[in-house]
C-alpha cells in the first residue's frame, strides 16, 4: 500500500479538460515522466517497497530504469492516465489489471487506487493505492482455461 498527495498533478493541469490533459499524457513522453514524479509519497508499507522500493528514500527507485516503456507496458500506461485524470473527471476510485515492472521482475498487478472521501468529496491529497502481485493467480487461471479447452 502507497499513500500519496495528487495535489502537484492538479496544480499542474489546473484548468485544462480531462481530454486535454490524456492527449498531452498520451502525445508527450517528457509529460508523461514529468508527471509520473509530481505524486508525493506519504507513506508505503512494506509489501510496496519489497514490490516497487521506497518511494519516501531522498532518491527512490525510478520506474524508467526499469525499462518503463509505454510500448511493453500499455496497461500500465492506461492506469496511469486515469489516475493522473481523475481529479479531473471526478473519479474518487480505480480498479485496474497491468503488468509492471517491479523489483521482483515483471508482475501482473491488480490496482485499487482510491481517493479518501470527507463529507462524501475526494481528498486528493490522500490517495490510497493498493497493488497485488496476481501473477501466481493469473497463470493458474490460463493453465485451467487450455485444461478445459482440451477436453472440448
Amino acid at each position: 500500500m502507497l499513500v500519496a498527495d495528487y495535489t502537484p498533478i492538479i496544480e499542474r493541469f489546473q484548468g485544462m479538460h480531462p481530454e486535454a490533459i490524456r492527449r498531452l499524457l498520451t502525445e508527450s513522453d517528457s509529460v508523461f515522466n514529468e508527471t509520473l514524479t509530481l505524486p508525493t509519497a506519504i507513506a508505503a508499507n512494506e509489501e510496496w517497497v519489497r514490490l516497487y522500493g521506497s518511494p519516501l528514500l531522498p532518491d527512490p527507485p525510478d520506474l524508467k530504469d526499469r525499462h518503463f516503456t509505454r510500448a511493453a507496458y500499455p496497461d500500465l500506461y492506461e492506469t496511469l492516465i486515469r489516475q493522473f485524470t481523475a481529479p479531473f473527471t471526478g473519479t474518487p476510485s480505480i480498479v485496474r489489471e497491468h503488468t509492471a515492472p517491479t523489483l521482483l521482475g515483471e508482475v501482473v498487478v491488480r490496482s485499487h487506487w482510491k481517493a479518501l472521501l470527507q463529507d462524501d468529496q475526494p481528498q486528493w491529497d490522500r490517495i490510497v493505492i493498493v497493488d497485488f502481485d496476481v501473477t501466481d493467480l493469473r497463470s493458474a487461471q490460463r493453465a485451467l482455461e487450455e485444461l478445459l479447452e482440451v477436453k472440448d
